[in-house]
């Protein structure tokens, strides 16, 4: 860092965020309800509380009600940090084409469990993998995944060994898709 540079202040660099969030707000006529509204319809758990302590500035913002207001209000999180777009940045604005409240009419229909039936890929495999999947309303209201796939091994004691993954599905309204998101973070697979 260059000595004539200032150390940037933690809380104040947080609070000009806040700033960015606020005028963006007014600019788009969103009040606090309403931004509370918006981000749970889009699958974030964000409570009148912590927009009122964001407000009266009894706490400071965080990294996930960055994510949610992002995309509430439509810009990349790189402006509300930054006050600016960087070229070099890819912004993903979703403009309501996705869907990942789970309480949508577009997910009427699709929770529940599913069983499923692959081929093994391995390459001196002849065998078929069973699993399950399951898509459920999360307490944040979106719909989260969890798929068990059983490997058709077994462990040193005799038991079936399954992979689980965890995700959450998206469903696209111009694509008429739906995607579903898994990682297993214990083998860093998706």
């Amino acid at each position: 860092m260059d000595k004539s540079e200032k150390v940037k202040d933690k809380l104040i660099c947080l609070d000009q965020i806040w700033i960015r969030v606020e005028e963006l707000m007014k600019k788009q006529r969103i009040s606090q309800v309403d931004m509370v509204r918006l981000c749970q319809r889009k699958g974030y758990s964000i409570q009148q509380p912590e927009i009122s302590k964001l407000k009266s500035g009894k706490c400071k913002i965080t990294l996930y009600q960055l994510m949610a207001f992002a995309d509430v209000l439509e810009v990349g999180t790189d402006y509300l940090i930054n006050g600016s777009v960087n070229e070099n940045t890819v912004v993903f604005p979703l403009n309501n084409r996705f869907i990942t409240n789970a309480d949508d009419e577009e997910f009427k229909g699709i929770l529940g469990e599913y069983y499923t039936l692959f081929h093994s890929t391995g390459e001196m495999e002849d065998k078929w993998l069973k699993g399950k999947l399951s898509l459920n309303r999360s307490s944040e209201g979106i719909c989260r995944a969890e798929f068990i796939l059983w490997t058709g091994e077994k462990n040193h004691t005799e038991q079936n060994v399954a992979k689980k993954y965890q995700g959450q599905v998206i469903i696209s309204k111009k694509q008429k898709s739906m995607y579903c998101i898994l990682i297993n973070n214990m083998i860093s697979e998706m």
